[in-house]
């Protein structure tokens, strides 16, 4: 790797730059090894790589943040180690990165779920009209870096940019319901014969329509095929379905209900609470382990029931290996250990689902990547702590960060915008907050 020669000042002003984009060591110089990327592929114009970084305008504000910023010495020598030494931490390649509030769209889920960003698959589309394909999160809370196809090809040569995988299509909860209870009523066969007819053939080997469309033969207990099988008449294809479901990518889907809900729990996506569209997974008290699934159609919060469409069931009752696709309602007052309703595998749904991730309370005490998006929203808009001081993002909401929510709430409440509560500064970034702050 190249190494560049920086005088000290020089040093100072690209890791203020760096501190200021990313906010910690590991993504500093992430950001150091992306400047140097960026350069060499596309800075020839400009005499130096400083100048480049100050003057090209692909950085925001870069000259007053290199002027003004206030990066660690621990910053410092993390961009001295990777500009100087040559030792950068990403693949020369990589030259794109978006905050996640610049972000409009991921082709594989929500743009504020970090879980569903998938290396050199996760297709990005930024607020200024780019696309790129994700690389990886550098740092905790870091923003996602990835690389552009020409990038790509200017470094590997022409035509080697990877295949874009067939995950683009826009999926959403009520398309997953609405395919799911047109099969209400359909009946399982005894033989491979007549599988789309609803009512034709009717037996009780398992014999249905849902199993061959995920290449998994015929004739098991089919309630996760049944899962499987919408997914990939609503998705256009295995690999896509797999994505949604947060299933590893193979030439097939999965029939057993545990691996079902395992790749949610992986994914970081399992809840207790549901909402629709969610996949249900039920404890099974013979089996000894989860052994049912469906998809959850409607949420009654007032009565904490669900209704569901599920395969494999009876049409009167809850049943484990039945035989037709039916509603059921169920309580989820109860959640989880060996309750019948075991938890909710939430889909990687790109719209119509209510938020783009789940809304967590900030306030006084609070830790967590929730904190520090918080932190870098209102550090972007010039807010100060309580201290006066530039508002750290370091994932703890202190009085500073506190003080900052307070600032933002009146600042809203001038424009006619009440954030807080009744009126009054809270401290507190609630529902109402998030969806002003991030303009949803």
């Amino acid at each position: 790797m190249t190494r560049y020669s920086l005088t000290s000042d020089q040093l100072r002003g690209l890791a203020n730059l760096c501190y200021q984009e990313q906010g910690s060591v590991a993504g500093s110089k992430a950001e150091a090894s992306l400047i140097a990327n960026r350069f060499e592929l596309f800075g020839a114009k400009y005499s130096d790589i400083y100048n480049y970084a100050r003057s090209s305008g692909w950085f925001s504000k870069a000259g007053y943040w290199m002027d003004y910023g206030s990066a660690p010495s621990s910053v410092v020598e993390g961009v001295r180690d990777v500009l100087m030494n040559g030792n950068r931490t990403l693949p020369i390649y990589i030259d794109e990165h978006d905050c996640l509030s610049d972000i409009r769209s991921i082709s594989t889920g929500s743009v504020r779920e970090r879980g569903d960003y998938i290396p050199n698959e996760t297709i990005v589309r930024n607020a200024y009209g780019s696309t790129w394909t994700f690389y990886s999160f550098p740092a905790t809370g870091s923003d996602p870096f990835g690389y552009t196809a020409e990038a790509y090809e200017k470094v590997k040569g022409k035509g080697a940019i990877p295949k874009v995988p067939d995950t683009t299509k826009e999926v959403t909860a009520s398309e997953i319901i609405s395919r799911a209870n047109h099969y209400i009523g359909y009946e399982e066969k005894a033989s491979a014969k007549n599988l789309e007819d609803f009512h034709a053939n009717v037996g009780s080997n398992n014999y249905q329509k849902f199993q061959p469309l995920v290449n998994a033969g015929n004739g098991d207990e089919w309630c996760q095929f049944f899962v499987d099988g919408v997914a990939v008449e609503v998705c256009g294809s295995i690999k896509a379905a797999q994505q949604l479901l947060c299933m590893p990518s193979l030439s097939y889907m999965t029939g057993y209900t545990p691996d079902g809900a395992q790749g949610f729990k992986d994914a970081g996506r399992w809840y207790t609470t549901p909402e629709p569209g969610d996949v249900v997974y039920f404890y099974s008290s013979a089996k000894g382990r989860i052994g049912h699934v469906g998809y959850v159609v409607s949420v009654d919060k007032a009565t904490k029931t669900f209704t569901t469409t599920e395969g494999n069931t009876r049409a009167d009752t809850y049943h484990e290996n039945g035989g037709c696709v039916a509603h059921h309602t169920y309580s989820y007052a109860t959640v989880g250990g060996k309750n019948r309703v075991n938890g909710f595998g939430r889909p990687r749904y790109t719209k119509g689902s209510g938020y783009m991730f789940t809304v967590k309370l900030v306030q006084r005490g609070s830790e967590g990547p929730d904190v520090k998006l918080l932190q870098r929203l209102l550090k972007s808009m010039n807010i100060k702590g309580r201290d006066k001081k530039t508002l750290k993002v370091d994932g703890v909401c202190d009085d500073n960060t506190v003080y900052a929510i307070c600032v933002y709430q009146a600042r809203r409440r001038k424009h006619g915008v009440d954030v807080g509560t009744n009126g009054k500064s809270d401290g507190q970034c609630g529902q109402k907050m998030w969806a002003d702050i991030l303009g949803l």
